[in-house]
């Protein structure tokens, strides 16, 4: 019973030195669980001899692919399972989510989440190997609560570009026996308009705002050129929006010559850039957000003029 009792107190001495001694690779933290809205976290390491060995994505279980930088910033890899040795960056960018991986010293790395702007919860763990050893970071990161749409304002006293150019809308041909009137609206055309687009560096403001249309006026000029909010406009797309011109019932009138006659309408046009600054409120913690863009605008003037071909 004696010998017994010694041997295993010789067991428990041995599996307590044994723990002592170890020397695996262990993370400052083990689980990171952050909001929609996403930011940076600190890891701190035990070691300065590992390497991520790779990401992996929960739902799917496979590994995920992004872009392996350099700490210079140049593109080592493209589109490829996601590691790194030494120091260096890691991306992976969706256009609703995504994230990056920075180790820029030896024994740390930082973590930088985008928006999670999908309908689902983002989880994701990063694996780093030494030796034999392999520690886990896991990251859970809610899904975003959205933004209202808090108002939009337009800097009429920046108009980045204001130039006038023409263009040919319509051309007529004759063969007449003799002289004769012809009446005509020299805004007619499949080329005659007046069309605005606003454009901006988010390409996904409908997934912040969770909606595919938000209307908002837009600035019109008068009669005398004075700009006023008045037309309205779907904001999140990006597509040409043609508006109404207001001279679809004017008529010219000429007088035609016998003979062969030829002439086109060149009509004015006026193109504008505006810039603009769209507010957005984060309905879980109130806090605004801007975006900045521009709003393109090619008016018609209204002026024309009549080029006869010889």
């Amino acid at each position: 019973m004696k010998k017994f009792l010694w041997l295993f107190f010789l067991i428990l001495c041995m599996s307590c030195e044994t723990d002592d001694d170890y020397s695996g690779i262990n993370t400052s933290v083990k689980l990171i669980e952050m909001e929609g809205e996403g930011g940076e976290v600190e890891i701190s390491l035990n070691s300065e001899d590992w390497y991520i060995s790779s990401v992996i994505g929960k739902q799917s279980g496979s590994e995920i692919n992004g872009n392996i930088y350099s700490l210079e910033g140049d593109l080592i890899k493209n589109n490829t399972a996601l590691e790194l040795e030494g120091l260096g960056e890691i991306e992976a960018s969706w256009e609703d989510k995504g994230f990056s991986v920075v180790r820029e010293n030896p024994s740390s790395l930082v973590l930088d989440l985008k928006e999670n702007l999908t309908d689902n919860t983002f989880n994701f763990v990063i694996q780093i190997s030494s030796g034999q050893d392999i520690a886990e970071v896991s990251v859970i990161q809610k899904k975003s609560q959205g933004y209202s749409f808090g108002g939009i304002e337009y800097d009429l006293n920046q108009i980045v570009e204001d130039s006038i150019f023409t263009k040919r809308t319509t051309s007529f041909a004759f063969e007449l026996v003799e002289p004769q009137n012809f009446s005509f609206n020299p805004y007619g055309g499949a080329d005659f308009y007046t069309k605005s687009r606003f454009q901006s560096d988010i390409s996904n403001l409908s997934s912040f705002l969770k909606q595919d249309s938000l209307w908002v006026q837009i600035p019109v000029r008068d009669g005398n050129g004075e700009i006023y909010l008045e037309e309205e406009m779907n904001i999140l797309s990006s597509s040409w929006a043609i508006e109404s011109t207001g001279f679809s019932d004017k008529l010219e009138t000429l007088t035609l010559p016998s003979g062969d006659s030829k002439f086109d309408v060149n009509l004015e046009y006026l193109k504008t850039i505006i810039p603009y600054t769209l507010q957005l409120t984060n309905n879980r913690t109130g806090n605004k957000k801007l975006f900045e863009g521009e709003l393109h605008k090619i008016e018609a003037t209204g002026e024309y003029s009549i080029i006869w071909h010889d």
